[in-house]
């Protein structure tokens, strides 16, 4: 029991060490309506008065608090609470010893175990052995304490044997120790105690590794549930349906439209090596085509059905992902503009050649992203947007957490380089451009007055800000690495109270990708949606939601500068 209780400790130890693993334990990036966290931010600010305030300033609040706690979490907790973390962890080691001894001994003297029982296994010799070589580990069954008999060596549940027949009892305390109790001095064989322990189990087990010998044992495991007539194993509705198509030997077919001659067959080679190396077999097959075509203006339209415009055709010279429903299922057409593919063929200019690889890849990342949510929840692409602000929002985010994909694919391989200065320097000229629009955006509703033509002009600014971020933060995460305070576009963040904003969006998007395979709804993206609202902010428009849509509040300068107080991390009031 020490053992175990000196082992969580050290646990609890390096978890005040690490702040991902503090944030993880405390479940900060939930944050559910009904959190701990949530609650405790609701108590604080009725403190201040707040059940004074009209409902949506309050609701607006509690909102920026929260989300604000999140962002400053890494600052308020690891640093200053960690050494009063420290100090506790220190004061219950100290007294762990004496308090177990007691602990132990009232837990066998009160417990609803019968008297008889607790009996026996007093009678027992006890004692910890270790682990007899440095790379030998053991593993907890699910039944925890296993037990022979006086007539039988096999070890089976405790449960399984009386009083009288219970010889040896076995209980792992940690990867590397067993609590062992018997009636004699014997020799375990700890090269055979994992399989013991694994036969035990019916459904699983919990081990500290995943090597080939663990998985070896794995296969004892549910052999007693084979003449049971019982479903003991759900259908994995999770289970990326990537891994079983990346077991098939030969990649499925990947339809490619280019011109027709010796240069369209030159395209549709390279673009198949790239897409190979790109998705995984699964997306490769639900991409119903890589499209070249001759005329963009004519591709777009033929999707669209509509006419395009200036601005969509050049938004679309880098390529574009669109969707094509069959029947009732949706796909994704990635067309790529013949220059750009073009360039991925030219060996004149490697930096361009490359650069024209990772646009491609880009592209495919997208289609990624949205074949996870067309695998998962199809609906969200029928379903319209109730009103002017969701579809703001939906649009924006829907878009960076493309991007996000687009930079982790364009980052798939080591060979790939770091974005290099000129990378940085692109997201720190779109940062620029981005705030700049957003004041603007402010300035121009002073003459105008209209809230609706507020946030629409400073909608595009901001979902650019979180577009270019995210694509940089995606490739960054693919080489374990992320953005540094000292760069040119790390300086304007923190410029402008948006650094820890920045890691928080990153930290978010991480999440969102780890996510994937468990998409349901809509649900899934109000993290990211929240981090639209945090830019809306800073240019004071609140919006709160009310039955039936939302209130928008463009705040005067007055209340704008308590804002400004707030977000740079000053009291609230």
């Amino acid at each position: 029991m020490a053992t175990m209780v000196g082992s969580a400790v050290g646990q609890m130890k390096s978890i005040v060490e690490d702040p991902s693993a503090i944030r993880r334990f405390s479940g900060i990036d939930s944050m559910r309506s009904d959190s701990a966290m949530t609650e405790r931010v609701r108590e604080e600010l009725t403190g201040l008065g707040s059940d004074a305030w009209p409902e949506k300033d309050r609701n607006a609040i509690e909102r920026i608090v929260i989300f604000l706690v999140r962002e400053r979490f890494d600052d308020l907790v690891t640093v200053h609470a960690n050494g009063v973390l420290r100090d506790g962890l220190a004061a219950l080691e100290a007294g762990m010893s004496d308090t177990v001894v007691k602990a132990h001994a009232r837990a066998l003297s009160e417990s609803l175990v019968p008297k008889e029982r607790v009996g026996a296994l007093r009678q027992l010799d006890w004692r910890v052995v270790t682990s007899d070589t440095p790379d030998r580990h053991f593993i907890l069954p699910d039944c925890v304490v296993v037990a022979s008999s006086i007539s039988d060596d096999e070890l089976k549940p405790l449960a399984a044997y009386s009083n009288e027949e219970t010889a040896v009892v076995v209980m792992p305390l940690s990867s590397q120790q067993l609590l062992i109790g018997s009636i004699s001095t014997i020799h375990i064989d700890q090269a055979d105690i994992n399989l013991q322990l694994a036969k035990c189990s019916l459904d699983f087990f919990i081990s500290s590794r995943q090597d080939e010998a663990t998985r070896l044992i794995a296969r004892s495991i549910g052999e007693a549930s084979l003449g049971i007539d019982i479903d003991l194993f759900e259908q994995d509705d999770e289970a990326s349906s990537e891994i079983t198509a990346a077991r098939l030997p030969i990649a499925p077919r990947l339809l490619i439209r280019a011109p027709v001659g010796k240069r369209g067959d030159a395209i549709k080679k390279i673009l198949h090596a790239v897409a190979v190396e790109t998705v995984e077999p699964s997306t490769m097959g639900r991409i119903e085509s890589i499209t070249v075509p001759a005329n963009l203006r004519t591709a777009l339209e033929a999707v669209w059905q509509r006419p395009c415009t200036g601005d969509e055709l050049q938004a679309a010279a880098y390529g574009t992902v669109e969707l094509i429903k069959s029947g009732q299922d949706w796909k994704c057409r990635v067309i790529i503009p013949l220059n750009l593919a073009e360039m991925l063929g030219q060996t004149v200019d490697p930096e361009r050649r490359l650069g024209a690889t990772r646009i491609v890849k880009m592209n495919l990342g997208r289609a990624y992203y949205i074949d996870c949510w067309a695998q998962r929840h199809p609906e969200i692409f029928d379903r319209p947007h109730v009103d002017q602000w969701t579809q703001i929002v939906s649009q924006a985010v829907f878009r960076a957490a493309s991007d996000y994909f687009g930079g982790l694919a364009a980052a798939r391989h080591a060979s790939e380089p770091l974005p290099g200065g000129d990378a940085l320097q692109e997201l720190a000229s779109n940062l620029l451009l981005g705030i700049a629009g957003m004041r603007e955006a402010r300035q121009r509703f002073v003459t105008h007055r209209d809230v609706n033509q507020m946030i629409l002009e400073a909608g595009q600014p901001i979902e650019f800000i979180l577009v270019s971020t995210a694509s940089v933060f995606g490739f960054l995460e693919a080489k374990n690495t992320s953005i540094k305070k000292t760069s040119e576009a790390g300086g304007i963040l923190s410029s402008e109270g948006l650094w820890e904003w920045g890691v928080l969006f990153a930290k978010d998007l991480r999440l969102h990708y780890e996510r994937r395979h468990r998409w349901s709804s809509e649900a899934e993206l109000q993290h990211l949606g929240s981090h639209v609202e945090r830019l809306f902010w800073t240019i004071g428009t609140i919006v709160s939601p009310i039955d039936g849509g939302h209130w928008i509040d463009v705040v005067d300068d007055e209340r704008m500068a308590s804002i400004n107080r707030m977000l740079s991390g000053s009291k609230l009031m």
